[in-house]
């Protein structure tokens, strides 16, 4: 399909495992395709998680797939059905989820940092993006990671200006103070690792507020091990929990950040 002439409200959705979409388990709604929401995702030749680390390179092989919760689901397919739900979306636009996140990734192994090729990746699928059509906006950045960086032991300063940085830098490249929506790691494991968690809780919800953004509480939104899903894992959001967040995304959108 052409997508020259579609004019497309843009969800930036980034960071790491929980906002890449690590759910199991059954969803309350589904969503088939519809002709009105997309995702925009890419990867380079030969790329991937690979004896436990990431391979990337630029460029990448840009797709756009309508999106169908059967195959693929992550919390941006619940705050965009809500988005149209309360009638944001005009009638001669659609929906594109540009997924750029990527699990077990981090600043401390400069993979988002400046340099780093998750972050580049990220600003080269929003050009993408973006110049698909000059009527193209970005309505909202998602932004959920910061596990492995407690895993390895990051600072809270350090967090908080990595952050600062990519958070400042994607408006610039967006043009616009495009909201900014964040949340808390899921409950399950940050109970389990505490002393390693605060700090970067600390950063993401200090960075957030300092852009004028929303933090979103998740200590009640089971795990797939408590969602009985998979039994081994803690740190992911069950996929009825991450259909929750998107909600929760969406909500701290319509109440704080229509008016950017």
């Amino acid at each position: 399909m052409n997508f020259d002439n579609v004019k497309f409200d843009i969800i930036l959705l980034a960071g790491q495992s929980n906002a890449q979409g690590s759910g199991y388990g059954p969803l309350v709604e589904e969503h088939l395709p519809d002709g009105v929401l997309y995702r925009m995702s890419g990867l380079g030749k030969g790329d991937g998680y690979i004896e436990g680390r990431w391979h990337l390179s630029l460029p990448v092989d840009v797709t756009i797939e309508e999106v169908d919760s059967r195959e693929k689901y992550d919390f941006a397919v619940s705050f965009a059905r809500e988005y149209r739900r309360l009638g944001l979306l005009a009638e001669d636009r659609k929906l594109l989820i540009l997924h750029t996140a990527l699990g077990a990734t981090s600043f401390m192994a400069e993979q988002w940092t400046p340099m780093g090729l998750c972050y580049r990746r990220m600003l080269y699928l929003l050009d993408c993006a973006l110049n698909l059509n000059p009527e193209n906006r970005v309505v909202a950045m998602l932004w959920h990671q910061g596990e492995s960086d407690a895993s390895r032991g990051a600072t809270e300063q350090m967090h908080y200006e990595n952050l600062c940085y990519l958070f400042e830098n994607t408006r610039k490249r967006v043009g616009n103070n495009i909201p900014i929506i964040t949340a808390d790691f899921c409950a399950d494991w940050k109970s389990e690792n505490a002393e390693a968690c605060a700090p970067i809780v600390a950063a993401i919800r200090r960075a957030t507020e300092a852009f004028g953004g929303v933090f979103i509480e998740t200590a009640d939104l089971p795990s797939n091990a408590q969602d009985k899903a998979d039994p081994e894992d803690h740190i992911h959001f069950s996929r009825k929990s991450l259909e929750i967040l998107g909600k929760r995304y969406f909500e701290a959108f319509d109440k704080n950040c229509r008016s950017f």
